[in-house]
């Protein structure tokens, strides 16, 4: 008597089937993750760029009132701007974008120094879109604003909206004639006459893309990019 033997092709249909639903889906884990990263890279850069959105409006703001307690005596200036970050030889992908509030000008006395340090900090520190992130540094305490050589204050702040850190500064240096490494040094006598101020008040930090003005646009990967990034 013969035997008949049957054969169940069912498992092997499935591990077909399996074998071709594998491919699938990791296809489709794939556009799911990369569709992901594409939306969380937008909205980061959204925030990002709103973070220096912020920063802007704010120091607008601060040099407005700076200027206008000027009243045209000091030639202050603002500008934004973005600059490659570097690792080495390399760009990072990254970029270093600051804000800056600035005034330069010559003076013959550590009185002068004085009385702008007297006339201008007093703006910054007061203003409600800073608060302090560290006490004011005299640079030779003593000297400043009293005797007539190389010394400074600073003070870094964060700016209240973006949480930026801000440095302000105040610098009595020599003058670019008698500029040299030892008489750059702290406590050096202002050599000459003449003295140069450089008040400033710079914002910086590193961000996702060039959201000012790029410093340097021959580095652009693209010719035809913009110079900033809206």
């Amino acid at each position: 008597m013969s035997k008949t033997i049957s054969t169940n092709k069912a498992p092997i249909k499935k591990i077909v089937k399996i074998i071709l639903i594998i491919p699938l889906i990791l296809i489709g884990l794939l556009a799911i993750y990369i569709g992901f990263i594409l939306a969380t890279d937008s909205l980061f850069d959204r925030l990002d760029h709103d973070k220096f959105a912020n920063l802007d409006t704010q120091m607008q703001t601060v040099f407005q009132k700076i200027k206008a307690a000027s009243n045209g005596d000091d030639d202050w200036k603002y500008t934004t701007s973005c600059d490659f970050e570097m690792s080495g030889d390399f760009q990072t992908g990254r970029y270093i974008c600051k804000s800056l509030i600035s005034m330069e000008k010559t003076v013959t006395s550590a009185q002068e120094v004085s009385d702008l340090q007297a006339k201008y900090y007093p703006i910054v520190d007061n203003s409600d879109a800073l608060k302090q992130k560290t006490e004011l540094d005299l640079e030779l305490p003593g000297d400043f604003g009293k005797k007539f050589v190389v010394s400074g204050a600073e003070k870094n702040y964060i700016e209240k909206k973006s949480g930026i850190v801000c440095n302000y500064s105040n610098q009595l240096l020599q003058s670019d004639s008698n500029a040299s490494v030892d008489s750059g040094l702290y406590g050096s006598q202002i050599i000459g006459p003449i003295g140069f101020v450089d008040i400033r008040l710079e914002c910086t930090e590193t961000a996702r893309d060039y959201w000012y003005t790029i410093s340097r646009p021959e580095l652009l990967a693209d010719p035809n990019a913009p110079l900033i990034k809206l």
